[in-house]
């Protein structure tokens, strides 16, 4: 009976389906919020716990952000009752592995943020009042040069 369960053991113990998540971004080093959590930076690589959709943010300085839905299917082999022969009782190793790569574009330089607009606006206000003095100024000059007779 004893060796019996120790051949159970071992025989259930000789499966193994590695499951992983990567994603690549080009520039790498982009910051990785994988459903709503901050997890890393890329190139980033996890254990996959899970199927289906899967959200995505890549944010790095200098680049506009994206943000991706990730589909990841399971795979034929992982459908019941398939998943018992491959993940605990087939000998070789399984590989299901998940990449998504992603470029990310550079800001538009011209774009700015909201500082640069304010600081653009009040500089527009600034050169707006100038000329308003200027023209203030040249009208004052004409009407004491006028020589009454």
């Amino acid at each position: 009976m004893r060796a019996c369960a120790l051949a159970a053991v071992g025989l259930l113990g000789t499966g193994c389906v590695s499951r992983t998540l990567s994603v690549r971004s080009d520039p790498p080093g982009a910051i990785v919020v994988m459903d709503g959590k901050r997890v890393g930076t890329t190139p980033y690589d996890q254990v996959l716990d899970s199927y289906g959709t899967r959200s995505l943010d890549l944010e790095l300085d200098g680049y506009r952000s994206r943000h991706e839905l990730l589909d990841v299917p399971l795979p034929w082999w992982q459908f019941f009752p398939l998943d018992i022969v491959t993940d605990l009782l087939l000998p070789l190793g399984l590989h299901d592995d998940h990449v998504f790569q992603f470029a990310l574009a550079p800001l538009d330089p011209g774009a700015g943020t909201w500082d640069d607009a304010h600081a653009a606006h009040a500089r527009q206000q600034a050169q707006q009042a100038a000329m308003r003095r200027a023209a203030d100024a040249v009208t004052d000059h004409e009407s004491t040069d006028k020589v009454v007779p």
